[in-house]
């Protein structure tokens, strides 16, 4: 987490009239109904986009503090680096592209500490809005900020004139956009771990369009009266209402409990002074890091809105915890929340991760929920667990819901062997809302390869793509060491973040992570991954008969595919016209093996327009001519 010294205003007195509200019975858990600051419009007066004027922080450790379990993971990484020997803390000697050939991507917002806490939005139009510890940035698909606010100051959380004041920090930033109403939100939160000063904000955008204004709002983080502060968030949206979730600690940084918030975000779209809102305490099973599933449709959610949390710690588990919160914040009656627990099979948190030119460690975490999406009645989840070894890997979990019950209907252990992957994010990248394929974002360090990002896709049968490095590490984490047991440690994660971009023909998401360049220190990093430039995929984006000439997408910006079958070798002719059948390049000419043949163009060099593609061979087994449509 990043430390970053404000002043927030106080309260009105009218605030603290809700301690008196009575708790209220909501199923597995006590409600109470709760009412927030309306801080006003969010500051839209960017700072100086070139400059990036951003604070130099410290950063403080929000991992658990779960001695246990450290021995556990300490253990774990002292057999890792026994069985890799003399290769451990050697000079990295690889050589790998910064990018894909199939991958969009851009440096993003400017940080000060570590680690950046990556989230990000994109809505219809492909306006990315990303948000890091420090500040908050508004980007076009092309990577041009049109936007730079710290947060705090975009949050406008300044002194108000006859209110107390108190000093505390702002870190945890959380964004998602609500396809159906076409709105961002912002979450963030105070990390000073003091109960006096927790406090939990939103920001909901007033359009689709993030430059035109935010409604804000606080709320205490300490709802119940229990001495707790709050911490780790996720959020949620379904039809009605958005949430969020946090662990909450005493004074003396000891877990107690999880609460949830649930907010009208109709309401704070609209900017009313006080949204109906509740807070959840005493769930049953008491989950750490409960983790939304969130909305992989537009609206598909109607009043219920679910949320997961693992059970590892110390031991293995074999345990999710899954909650259904039904109702509506502005009802006339109080929601609820409904337990069950799904058996799944065993995870653990793994060891920390070895980087190359050094023996100073990545701190791998635990095993809590990162992410997860409901769509078509399924669930799809995320998190990082022991793989083997100490080594960490992806853990996926498919859940479906047999009339009143959900139960794991498949599970993915995504994994290398002698590597890292860590904290990941998923979105769903079907073609539509019955295709159950998933893309999921992820970080990655080893032995031989500097920390950096990746991504793979997973078919509806488990199937794995390859995975697709999205930016290549520059060097080795060394900010801010720390002595961990017997080894010396830097921070890792917490959070990468995935949009999937709503209404395009094509599915598309971008990914936010981060790599360690050059200073020793975590850069980050925003991506495009379009699902018809992947031919790795293991979903087939197309299919041909025999001798058929196919062009996928018939739209493109960057890369095409072109794909034929034939029947039996051949020497093949490929060229690219204009419009008018002038000859503009070859694009072919060799031999075509028997059966499919799949190729990946690269059209950066073309302008729009429209483009035919001519294939033709020697023994005129093939005469096509496909349509382009090139559109920058």
């Amino acid at each position: 987490m990043k430390k970053l010294i404000l002043l927030i205003c106080g309260l009105p007195l009218a605030f603290f009239a809700t301690a008196q509200e009575a708790a209220l019975p909501a199923g597995d858990a006590v409600a109470k109904k709760i009412y927030p600051i309306y801080v006003g419009e969010a500051d839209m007066e960017s700072d100086a986009i070139e400059l990036e004027p951003n604070i130099i922080t410290t950063p403080i450790n929000h991992e658990s503090e779960l001695s246990e379990m450290q021995l556990i993971q300490l253990e774990k990484t002292k057999q890792k680096t026994d069985a890799l020997g003399s290769k451990w803390g050697e000079a990295y000697r690889k050589t790998r592209a910064n990018e894909p050939k199939l991958i969009n991507g851009f440096g993003a917002n400017a940080v000060g500490g570590s680690p950046p806490d990556n989230t990000i939005a994109v809505n219809t139009l492909g306006n990315i809005v990303s948000v890091v510890n420090s500040n908050i940035r508004i980007y076009k698909p092309d990577g041009i900020s049109t936007y730079y606010k710290a947060i705090y100051s975009f949050l406008k959380l300044h002194l108000v004139p006859g209110q107390d004041s108190f000093i505390s920090t702002i870190c945890d930033p959380k964004i998602l956009f609500d396809c159906e109403n076409k709105r961002f939100i912002i979450f963030a939160m105070t990390c000073d771990g003091q109960v006096a000063n927790s406090k939990i904000m939103f920001a909901f955008s007033k359009t689709e369009d993030p430059s035109a204004g935010w409604n804000v709002y606080t709320y205490i983080g300490d709802q119940h009266s229990k001495n707790v502060w709050f911490d780790h968030p996720r959020i949620g949206i379904n039809q009605f209402d958005a949430f969020a979730s946090g662990n909450m600690f005493n004074s003396s940084n000891q877990y107690v409990e999880s609460n949830i918030y649930q907010v009208d975000k109709v309401a704070a779209y609209a900017g009313l002074a006080s949204p109906a809102a509740y807070c959840y305490r005493g769930l049953t099973a008491n989950p750490f890091t409960a983790t939304f599933a969130s909305d992989g449709a537009c609206g598909n959610t109607a009043d219920k809105s679910y949320f997961m949390a693992t059970s590892g710690g110390s031991t293995a588990s074999t345990n999710l915890k899954f909650y259904t919160l039904s109702g509506k914040a502005s009802g006339a009656t109080t929601p609820t929340i409904a337990y069950q627990a799904i058996t799944v099979p065993s995870y653990s948190a793994p060891g920390y991760s070895p980087q190359p030119g050094t023996q100073i460690l990545l701190r791998t975490g635990d095993c809590r929920g990162h992410d997860a999406y409901f769509l078509n009645n399924k669930i799809h989840f995320v998190f990082h667990t022991d793989a083997g070894g100490g080594y960490a890997g992806i853990y996926y979990a498919k859940l479906a819901k047999n009339n009143t019950t959900w139960s794991a209907q498949q599970t993915k252990l995504i994994k290398n062997t002698t590597y890292d992957w860590t904290y990941p994010s998923i979105v769903p990248y079907g073609w539509n809302s019955a295709d159950e394929t998933s893309l999921i974002g992820f970080l990655s360090s080893s032995a031989s390869e500097f920390p950096s990002m990746y991504a793979v896709t997973i078919d509806p049968n488990l199937n794995l793509s390859n995975a697709i490095l999205i930016k290549a590490g520059l060097n080795y984490m060394n900010y801010i060491p720390q002595t961990t047991g017997n080894f010396t440690t830097c921070r890792w994660g917490d959070y990468t973040g995935m949009s999937l971009q709503p209404g395009t023909s094509v599915p598309t998401a971008w990914f936010s992570g981060m790599f360690c360049n050059n200073a020793n220190n975590w850069s980050p990093y925003i991506a495009r991954l379009n699902k018809d430039w992947d031919i790795a995929t293991s979903v087939t984006t197309a299919s041909n008969t025999e001798n058929e000439m196919l062009i996928y997408p018939s739209q493109a910006s960057t890369f095409f595919n072109m794909q034929i079958n034939v029947p039996s070798n051949t020497n093949a002719n490929f060229i690219l016209t204009d419009a008018n059948g002038k000859f503009i390049k070859k694009i072919y000419d060799g031999i075509l093996p028997k059966g499919k043949n799949t190729f990946l163009i690269n059209t950066s060099s073309l302008a729009s327009g429209l483009y035919f593609v001519k294939a033709s061979d020697a023994q005129n087994k093939i005469s096509q001519t496909q349509k382009l449509i090139i559109v920058k």
